[in-house]
């Protein structure tokens, strides 16, 4: 009985013999530290990949992307205005062209482009989409954060002596502290005398 039995002992050990047991079957697995650890790894990488693409400033670029978009559209209607009709005629007046002096030198006036209406100083507004609309251009065109046909926040100038038309908008570009820093990009177009009449 004995023998039999040690021998039965045998065969099953020879059974058991080069399997080994999963260690979440003798209850073994993560640790909490460990846990922690790849959840501080997973939260740095996502933190990384959030600074790195930075989706405020993206949105940022691509609203000054579009502004210089619109500019680029406004000059090539004033252009094809002026080719077509032989100058600058219309009801919204002749293109803003003061200057200011400072000592020496002088400083281009921009006037804002819209209709004004409503606000304090109506004279600091130029009308242009009323002498583009709908011929040379299908629609007015304004700042894609804050603009309107009142106060499209796009603003123009014309040299009166090489008649170079310069348009100008506002480039967002928020600093650390989170002030709003105006930058001015000007785009430029410089306009032939083909005999028209003096704007």
């Amino acid at each position: 009985m004995k023998k039999f039995q040690l021998k039965r002992n045998n065969i099953h050990l020879r059974k058991g013999a080069g399997f080994s047991p999963s260690p979440f079957q003798k209850g073994e697995g993560f640790t909490f530290i460990e846990t922690l650890i790849v959840i501080g790894i997973v939260g740095l990488l996502a933190t990384t990949v959030v600074v790195g693409v930075n989706p405020a400033r993206r949105f940022e670029e691509a609203r000054d992307k579009q502004r210089e978009i619109h500019l680029q559209t406004i000059l090539s209607a004033i252009e094809q205005k002026r080719t077509v009709e032989g100058g600058w005629f219309g009801e919204c007046g002749p293109l803003p062209q003061g200057v200011q002096e400072e000592g020496e030198e002088e400083k281009p006036i921009f006037k804002i482009i819209g209709t004004g209406l409503g606000k304090p100083n109506p004279d600091d507004y130029y009308n242009l989409f009323s002498c583009l609309v709908p011929i040379y251009l299908a629609e007015p065109l304004y700042d894609p954060a804050e603009g309107s046909e009142v106060d499209t926040r796009y603003q123009i100038w014309q040299n009166p002596y090489s008649k170079r038309v310069t348009l100008l908008y506002e480039k967002e570009e928020k600093k650390r502290s989170d002030v709003k820093k105006t930058i001015d990009t000007r785009l430029t177009h410089k306009e032939e005398r083909r005999g028209e009449k003096p704007s």
